[in-house]
């Protein structure tokens, strides 16, 4: 049965208040929560920059035009978008083919989209992240070590254009699939932590 951010929270607090049954409250909430997903964050770039210069409301417009953009594409590859906060989307796959597949697909339309327009401020840049392991899957969130990496892969490593493929989502990409092409194993430093990922060619 799916549970949402609140039911979380309450079961947290139940954690908190009951220390002895930490690791019996864990194994219940992995049993409950538990599930292999892939996940893919896009960072809209250049958010400190038009707010600065446009404004908020300019900025948010692009972000919500950004999220309409997204959904079918996340739809349509038997995706879910979990959220959509800040600057980010978050979508969550039954694999990362479906997921790595879905991020060129975006990155691509909004590649077209951005011919089109004639106000550069008015482009959308997605800088992506996709990451690949058992999650916390809730109906509104989700969270695991997978996620934070996919964040930090989109957030503060990619640069507009690109999506860059953790090593666990990369291993099970060219497991099953070789329609894919990507970069040599790279590293990156962030947040004190270095990370291992691959770029996903695009075009």
């Amino acid at each position: 049965m799916p549970h949402d951010l609140d039911y979380f929270f309450r079961r947290l607090a139940e954690r908190n208040a009951n220390a002895d049954k930490a690791e019996a409250l864990d194994t219940q909430l992995w049993q409950e929560l538990g599930i292999e997903q892939a996940i893919l964050v896009g960072d809209l770039s250049g958010f400190t920059r038009l707010t600065k210069k446009r404004g908020i409301l300019h900025f948010l417009a692009l972000h919500f035009r950004g999220v309409r953009i997204a959904e079918p594409i996340v739809a349509r590859l038997s995706g879910t978008m979990v959220k959509s906060e800040a600057d980010n989307i978050i979508a969550c796959f039954p694999h990362p083919v479906e997921a790595a597949t879905a991020a060129i697909e975006l990155q691509r339309v909004v590649y077209d989209y951005n011919l089109r327009v004639a106000d550069h401020d008015s482009e959308i840049h997605y800088c992506m992240g996709i990451g690949f392991g058992r999650v916390l899957r809730l109906t509104d969130d989700v969270f695991g070590d997978e996620v934070n990496v996919a964040y930090k892969l989109g957030e503060d490593v990619a640069r507009p254009g690109e999506i860059l493929v953790s090593e666990p989502a990369h291993a099970a990409i060219v497991a099953r699939s070789t329609d894919f092409a990507f970069s040599a194993p790279t590293q990156a430093d962030s947040g004190n932590v270095s990370l291992g990922f691959h770029r996903l060619a695009v075009h």
